[in-house]
């Protein structure tokens, strides 16, 4: 099992799905970062940061549609 904790800010970026600049998530101060998920380990994202201010994360499996297939099995939310 592999524990990994990710620090997550936000700030202006260019957006995927429309190209054009928004609010964008970044991962140990990285934009394009892959998140390793490993079977039997546990990810924290630490939203901790006054950036994350109105910005929740939602996991889903779709790239299309942000708000579509959103994945809730196996998430725990700790405020």
């Amino acid at each position: 099992m592999a524990d990994q904790t990710y620090t997550v800010t936000v700030a202006s970026g260019t957006l995927y799905i429309s190209g054009g600049t928004g609010s964008v998530y970044y991962l140990d101060g990285a934009r394009n970062m892959d998140v390793k998920w490993v079977e039997g380990g546990t990810i924290r994202f630490d939203q901790s940061a006054s950036s994350n201010n109105n910005h929740p994360l939602l996991f889903t499996t779709s790239t299309s549609d942000p708000g579509g297939n959103i994945i809730s099995a196996g998430v725990t939310y700790y405020l």
